[in-house]
């Protein structure tokens, strides 16, 4: 198992890869505690991590980043650490997105805002669409709803970076 980037997620794995004879290698930099015959320790510094992203998202072709983070300052200092590496590499770092790690309606608030869904934005847009949506049902004899009506994601990037725990991510 490769993970465990924070010590809450290491101190959670760590028992079971013990009983299960499983390797763990703990990127937690601050969980030195830890200690069994089969976890081991890896952990870059937040600069080279996000240098290596960004590095690797080159590599692939990306152009543009978005960011939806925790609150906090581990995703902050990440966050400003990939700003950095990115503007060296040559890499945007776009939309960012920040919530509250398990309060669902401000996860959902943030990947709405860097997919500019937020309601009040792209009014216009909106009400184009409603009304054309209005026609083509008029059209064939439909019933029409207008909330029914939603815009499409506006995707300014090519990835998404989620510095946060696993558990939240499923």
């Amino acid at each position: 198992i490769i993970g465990g980037l924070t010590q809450e997620e290491t101190r959670i794995i760590a028992p079971y890869v013990q009983n299960l004879a499983t390797p763990f290698l703990s990127l937690s930099s601050t969980t030195t505690d830890v200690k069994g015959s089969q976890i081991f320790r890896a952990f870059p510094a937040p600069k080279d991590l996000t240098s290596y992203l960004v590095e690797t998202s080159k590599k692939k072709n990306l152009k543009t980043i978005a960011v939806l983070k925790p609150n906090g300052f581990e995703s902050d200092v990440l966050l400003r650490n990939l700003r950095e590496s990115a503007a060296e590499q040559g890499l945007q770092v776009g939309a960012v997105g920040t919530y509250t790690p398990g309060q669902y309606q401000s996860m959902e608030t943030a990947a709405r805002s860097i997919f500019q869904l937020l309601p009040g934005q792209r009014q216009g847009e909106l009400k184009q669409l409603i009304a054309e949506e209005k026609v083509k049902a008029e059209k064939k004899g439909y019933g029409f709803n207008p909330d029914m009506v939603v815009l499409p994601p506006r995707i300014n990037f090519d990835a998404v970076f989620i510095p946060d725990d696993f558990r939240t991510l499923r």
